[in-house]
């Protein structure tokens, strides 16, 4: 109810501006301010987004390197708006503009960044189901990912809730995780909980767990932006009596910082669940060193809905805004593997159960959007502001 306050935002200042003689620009503008809007903050939710109609339109978001993907959306508005007008001016310009844009991309798709190295790394996808009970989880990991298990590779990924109970407590899940490394030889990334006793109370973390050829954990991150009114309340930190509120939700706490995992010959970032589908979160981490991203999920409770493939969707545009590869391993689906120019390479359809292998490269090439998208984001924001208000100053 709250994220269809936008549309209604946009539909009243649309009737406002549309016959202004700058409205198509003003009206573009509006869009993406609303969009970046509602990605922000701890109820923010960057789902149904405009851009994302272009996934396919592999030339034109190749821009988001520079842009960022917002500037997909007001591109998409601008040339509708300009339609909608019948003024030849702005009909002619969001042609031309569009051809430019398409052009520029196309160049940018041609191109090849230098990598460092490569690796060779193997995603898994054991599709258990979400109805299983604890001891049936354990028995179908301890069996699955046994029976899939893929010698030869620097980097075996497990998904998000990979194996059910404690990581750091339970010598269940620590058995069948030496098991498999013992078996591989890899590093092995995989999505557990976590429990921290502070003053006498635990709190809870949905985590990414780092854990060496040996079998040892050696490193962790706690995920930071959880999904609300599912693993905890919006704003539930800052004011606590929200805690007294239930919808049902879980009783998860956030991590302070991104965490971003060496493995000696490259650096990684793991982006739990839908951490996916924010932009800064990526561009953070790639500016703390990450060479790979890795989005581990589970996805199963979406059903045979269109969400998946949403979710999956969103992270081609996390690869071409960081020029990261992106691997991404899904408990039910959807696992696959982008490049960073926003081609999914491998993947493992919806309900099914497999492993991926690629040996991939790795970057260190920072890009435009990674350095400055939040000046970017400002300043599409900034820009509407003038609009508007020279709208109601100067009549424009």
């Amino acid at each position: 109810m709250f994220h269809g306050l936008y549309f209604g935002l946009f539909t009243f200042f649309f009737k406002k501006f549309h016959k202004k003689p700058l409205g198509v620009l003003a009206i573009s503008l509006l869009w993406v301010f609303l969009e970046i809007i509602r990605a922000k903050g701890e109820i923010g939710f960057p789902w149904i987004v405009l851009f994302l109609s272009q996934k396919n339109n592999l030339p034109l978001i190749q821009l988001s390197e520079f842009t960022g993907p917002f500037f997909i959306s007001f591109l998409i508005i601008f040339f509708n708006v300009s339609l909608f007008s019948k003024k030849k001016t702005y009909i002619i310009s969001s042609f031309s503009v569009l051809i430019i844009c398409e052009i520029f991309g196309f160049l940018l798709l041609k191109r090849n960044l230098k990598y460092f190295d490569k690796i060779r790394v193997a995603i898994y996808q054991p599709d258990i189901p979400l109805t299983s009970s604890i001891n049936e989880e354990f028995r179908a990991c301890s069996k699955i990912y046994d029976s899939l298990a893929v010698k030869n590779v620097y980097l075996s990924i497990f998904p998000e809730s990979s194996i059910p109970s404690f990581a750091r407590y339970d010598t269940v899940v620590r058995k069948i995780v030496k098991n498999f490394v013992n078996k591989t030889n890899s590093y092995l990334i995989f999505g557990n909980a976590d429990a921290i006793k502070i003053k006498g109370k635990y709190k809870f973390y949905n985590t990414a767990f780092l854990v060496n050829k040996k079998g040892q954990i050696i490193n962790y991150y706690y995920k930071t932006h959880l999904t609300p009114f599912g693993e905890a309340l919006p704003y539930d930190e800052r004011f606590p009596i929200l805690r007294k509120l239930q919808f049902g939700q879980g009783n998860y706490s956030r991590g302070k910082e991104l965490r971003i995992f060496d493995l000696k010959r490259f650096r990684a970032f793991v982006l739990i669940c839908f951490e996916s589908i924010f932009t800064e979160i990526s561009r953070e981490a790639v500016k703390k060193g990450a060479n790979v991203l890795i989005n581990i999920t589970s996805d199963g409770w979406f059903g045979p809905s269109l969400g998946p493939r949403v979710h999956r969707d969103l992270a081609i545009f996390r690869a071409i805004e960081t020029r990261r590869y992106i691997l991404r391993s899904a408990r039910s689906g959807i696992s696959c593997i982008i490049d960073e120019k926003g081609r999914i390479l491998k993947e493992i359809p919806l309900f099914k159960r497999g492993v991926l292998t690629y040996e991939i490269p790795v970057f260190n090439y920072l890009t435009f959007y990674v350095k400055y998208g939040n000046l970017i984001e400002i300043s599409f924001i900034l820009f509407f502001i003038i609009f508007w208000m020279c709208s109601l100053f100067f009549k424009i």
